[in-house]
């Protein structure tokens, strides 16, 4: 006859192979013959609660750990079967009474984790379900649902603006499941938002890897890489997304950005074009198309769809607008600044404090903290031109602090970053969390550099991080209430000038600064170009060679017989759209297509400055001049013609050319404009002294002293910093 053990070893042997009445009928024979025997106690329990006889079972069970107290998967039991039948906190009291008696038990803990998530209790479900999967490391159950509630907690902190939180939430989750494609990129494209590069591109690198057909992921990575300038492998990544799914309109409006990196304009339109197909309502695509256009030199049809991004509540459509409005002809100054007071309404957070509380010591004389915000702390023009200032401030006077709003670094970067005594990556943070760290450094005066263009950061300035607040290199009025000031010349903006500024204008003695460019080859020889026609030039990027403009300079080549233009910007004006239309404004003003040079792009800035040996007159582009272009072609020694204009974007030319002691060649209107360029133009002897000469009227000039120019920026700031503490 069999034991009692053997037969409950049979018994369990039916439980286990599912033939559940063989198993019952025995269980029951066994406890008629010993009604106390705990383990057959519990095992018809747990038959009871798996054939829907809940509250049998669980019956049976407690009789079985009235039997055995110290039997700790008793009661492990018993919480899974009430948790099924409806009983989460009985479920999770039995659980924890199976954990009292051992600690370790990756089971109970894994259904305390279920009863806990089902009562509610999130961060006891997810202490409860982490603890399973780190002493089962087998059971990838719990590690998925541990991850899954992470991810739940990450979306929770991320709408409540936590994002650092969230993060660390997505981080724990995919360490948790690191098979979960979605929880992958979940956390890339946080990391993204963030500003964590490496770890967003790592991110969607391992997505990718697990889901190689997932289109958001490849088109997530499109975005990331254009940012950080790597266009060739944006274009491939958002081609792989459109693999996946023609129909993605982000992936249409990623490969647009990925072709406007690369310079490819006409690409850039038709692939914004075929996003506004997809989603006419898209505002991402209604700006690369509008900056496309711009590029191919139609601006003023790219402002009507700035203005629709703008109305669906783009902040990048707002952004690229103000930007726009300075290379569109048609507008005023009025509306220029009309359309900066509306972005500042629109945009500037209500209800922060006019004159919010600062710490500052207030000693007139003390050493000053001197803080500059910007996208541009790389190769960047805005970053050429504050380098001579940043280097030559009177460290005894002066404290720099550099709060860099893009993560991209390069040799600049690092040349600027040894000028500074504070260097703030704040890429990541929002616009009142930059102002936070701003105003927790201690910085008296605050410059926002060139804030209405790039990735710079205007709205900073709303939260008022600083006493004082200064605006510079931007392209015009702020348009900001709390904006003290806007650095500028007494050429840039004419007491008695047509453009209008929210702040004040703070005219130094002079405003640009430049260090000489020592990788510039010498300018041409005397008498060279007896072999060629006399070439008129612009090395302007397009989108500030408007019909207007082209109609101006084919004036000039009609008054001068047998010259020829050269346009060249990269390899922008090889694009044939951008070059047709060119070849086709010209025609229609008398100007033959034979008459126009488009030479190919130069590798480096070397050899794009060796293209001015091939120019004898730099003709100048209007409403927005040329600034480092104007520069540029003067330390070449090629004079440059400019029709001055209202604003200060059309001013910088004249201003350059007052620094070089070359007054005369500013322009007051168009029949000026041609006359000049007409009558250098048939004096060979005038233009050789302006080739012989120009470079070291330019190095002799203030604007490349840059001790002097650091000395002028410092007592401005001193002065704003005595007139805050006057009125404060």
């Amino acid at each position: 006859m069999a034991t009692i053990a053997e037969a409950l070893g049979v018994a369990l042997d039916h439980h286990m192979g599912g033939r559940l009445d063989a198993a019952e009928t025995l269980y029951r024979r066994i406890l008629d013959a010993d009604p106390g025997q705990a383990d057959a106690l519990h095992l018809l329990g747990v038959l009871a609660g798996q054939t829907g006889r809940a509250d049998r079972g669980a019956d049976l069970i407690r009789q079985a750990m009235a039997q055995r107290p110290d039997a700790a998967d008793y009661p492990s039991n018993l919480g899974a079967l009430l948790d099924a039948a409806g009983q989460p906190a009985a479920a999770a009291a039995a659980c924890r009474r199976a954990l009292a008696l051992r600690p370790d038990f990756a089971v109970a803990w894994a259904r305390l984790g279920g009863a806990a998530h089902r009562m509610g209790a999130a961060d006891a479900a997810l202490d409860a379900l982490r603890r399973a999967a780190s002493l089962d490391p087998a059971d990838r159950d719990s590690a998925g649902r541990a991850a899954l509630l992470l991810r739940r907690r990450a979306v929770a902190l991320r709408e409540g603006g936590r994002l650092d939180a969230a993060f660390d939430a997505l981080r724990r989750a995919v360490t948790l499941d690191p098979g979960s494609a979605d929880g992958w990129l979940d956390a890339a494209q946080l990391a993204h938002r963030l500003g964590d590069r490496a770890a967003a591109l790592a991110g969607f690198r391992a997505a990718l890897a697990l889901a190689p057909a997932q289109p958001d992921g490849w088109g997530a990575r499109a975005a990331l890489l254009d940012e950080g300038g790597e266009s060739a492998a944006a274009l491939a990544a958002s081609r792989r997304a459109l693999i996946a799914d023609p129909t993605l309109t982000a992936a249409w409006i990623n490969r647009g950005a990925a072709f406007l990196g690369r310079g490819r304009h006409a690409a850039a339109a038709q692939s914004a074009r075929r996003a506004l197909a997809l989603n006419p309502t898209a505002a991402a695509a209604l700006c690369n198309l509008a900056t496309a256009l711009r590029s191919l030199g139609a601006v003023t049809a790219g402002v009507p769809l700035l203005r629709r991004g703008q109305r669906l509540g783009s902040y990048d459509a707002e952004r690229g607008l103000l930007s726009a409005i300075l290379y569109d002809p048609t507008l005023t100054e009025e509306a220029r600044y009309a359309e900066a007071l509306a972005f500042a309404r629109r945009r500037a957070p209500a209800g922060l404090p006019a004159v919010p509380t600062f710490r500052n010591d207030p000693a007139p004389d003390r050493r000053l903290r001197i803080g500059y915000l910007s996208a541009d702390l790389r190769d960047h023009p805005v970053a050429r031109n504050i380098a001579p200032i940043l280097a030559n401030h009177d460290r005894a006077a002066v404290e720099v602090a550099l709060y860099a709003t893009d993560p991209r670094t390069d040799a600049m970067t690092e040349r600027l970053r040894g000028f500074a005594d504070l260097w703030r990556p704040v890429a990541g943070l929002g616009d009142a969390a930059i102002a936070e760290r701003i105003r927790a450094d201690g910085v008296d005066a605050l410059v926002t550099l060139a804030g209405r263009f790039d990735a710079n950061r205007p709205l900073v300035a709303a939260h008022r991080p600083a006493p004082v607040l200064i605006s510079a290199h931007d392209g015009g009025t702020s348009g900001l209430p709390g904006m003290d000031a806007l650095f500028t010349d007494r050429v840039l903006a004419p007491r008695s000038g047509a453009e209008r500024f929210r702040e004040r204008p703070f005219r130094l003695p002079g405003f640009y600064a430049f260090d000489p460019m020592t990788d510039a080859p010498p300018p041409h020889p005397v008498g060279h170009g007896a072999d060629r026609p006399l070439t008129f030039g612009s090395l302007n990027n397009p989108a500030k060679v408007n019909d207007a403009v082209l109609t101006l300079w084919a004036r000039v080549l009609r008054a001068v017989p047998g010259s020829r233009l050269l346009l060249r910007y990269r390899d922008q004006f090889l694009e044939p759209l951008l070059r047709d239309h060119v070849v086709a404004v010209l025609a229609g003003c008398g100007v033959a297509a034979d008459r126009l040079v488009f030479p190919d792009g130069a590798a480096d800035r070397r050899h794009h400055l060796a293209v001015y040996h091939e120019i004898d007159i730099a003709l100048d582009t209007h409403p927005f001049s040329g600034a480092t272009t104007s520069f540029e072609a003067l330390w070449m020694g090629v004079p440059v013609v400019t029709l001055c204009g209202d604003s200060m974007m059309g001013r910088v030319s004249a201003a350059h050319l007052r620094a070089a002691g070359a007054a005369e060649l500013i322009a007051g209107d168009a029949d000026g404009f041609v006359a000049i360029a007409a009558d250098l133009a048939a004096d060979p002897q005038r233009r050789a002294a302006y080739h012989a000469g120009l470079r070291a009227r330019l190095a002799a000039a203030p604007l490349m002293n840059g001790p002097l120019r650091a000395r002028q920026f410092e007592r401005a700031c001193r002065a704003l910093w005595r007139r805050w503490l006057k009125h404060r």
